[in-house]
């Protein structure tokens, strides 16, 4: 059964992506994946695991992506 913060999580990991690389193909090259993947994300699919290990040694804040909070950093 999917919740409907689910949503959330695709539309924020897109989101951070593109604040870190500007646009889809950088940040999909980034994490070795098709831009495609990025507008999944955007429309509201989650990430999985994989994908969100990449995103964080990339840059990204993963904690923001999953639950909305920024890190401090």
């Amino acid at each position: 059964m999917r919740h409907k913060g689910d949503i959330q999580i695709g539309i924020r990991a897109n989101e951070e992506m593109l604040r870190l690389y500007h646009t889809q193909a950088a940040a999909a090259k980034a994490i070795h994946r098709e831009r495609k993947i990025l507008q999944e994300w955007a429309m509201g699919t989650t990430p999985e695991g994989a994908a969100l290990a990449r995103m964080h040694y990339a840059g990204a804040d993963v904690i923001y992506i999953l639950t909305g909070k920024r890190t401090k950093q």
